[in-house]
């Protein structure tokens, strides 16, 4: 079986775990048509780098590749643009240590702009990736934030859950978890860098040609 369209395996790096502020309301009385006071417990984490490959739709290859870091905007500090990030995310994903590039990094309606013109068209193409509904999930709220009208929807195709049925397999390793570096390691696919998005993204596709293959779905 070979899939219609091309793939294309997503992945971000973020500043935290929440694409949108969380806001607690003050008070407990509500009426229609007045104002309601609230309070922002903790504001949006930022996307911090975002990267994607597209895979031929026969051989699952590499076609083309997107990847870029996003810096604040023109009126924000690079300090108060790290502030919202959170220290173990930065240090997960190593990017503590690219406050330089992240600086110079276009914006994050440049950023987001570049990657949507990257793309192929709307639903000629199969979104991938390990947790990827995390990612789309950060993408559409910041698309929305940004006041663009695009949005990722559908189902994609989640790495978590066919590495689930893969390795319930007799004949498969077993594996302690089922992370990327975990499923990658098991499979032979190097993970030299991993937490990187581009690099992840690579990773991914390696793991999915192994599975698709196993199962024929290419």
């Amino acid at each position: 079986m070979f899939f219609e369209n091309p793939i294309i395996v997503m992945d971000s790096e973020t500043g935290g775990l929440s694409p949108k502020p969380e806001i607690r309301l003050l008070g407990d009385k509500f009426e229609k048509g007045s104002t309601v006071e609230a309070l922002i417990i903790e504001v949006p984490s930022p996307i911090l780098q975002i990267s994607a490959v597209k895979l031929n739709q026969i051989t699952l290859e590499e076609e083309s590749y997107f990847d870029t870091l996003v810096g604040p905007n023109k009126d924000e500090s690079i300090e108060d643009y790290m502030a919202k990030c959170h220290p173990r995310a930065l240090e997960v994903n190593k990017l503590d240590e690219r406050v330089d590039d992240i600086a110079a990094a276009p914006c994050l309606s440049k950023a987001l702009s570049n990657f949507l013109n990257w793309l192929p068209k709307p639903w000629d193409y199969w979104i991938g990736g390990q947790n990827v509904q995390f990612d789309l999930n950060f993408f559409n709220a910041k698309l929305e934030e940004i006041q663009r009208d695009e949005r990722f929807y559908g189902h994609p195709l989640e790495l978590l859950a066919f590495t689930k049925l893969y390795f319930s397999l007799p004949d498969t390793p077993i594996v302690a978890n089922h992370k990327l570096e975990t499923i990658a390691a098991a499979l032979g696919v190097q993970t030299e860098g991993a937490h990187d998005a581009l690099i992840d993204c690579r990773m991914t596709a390696e793991v999915m040609k192994i599975i698709f293959k196993r199962f024929s779905l290419k």
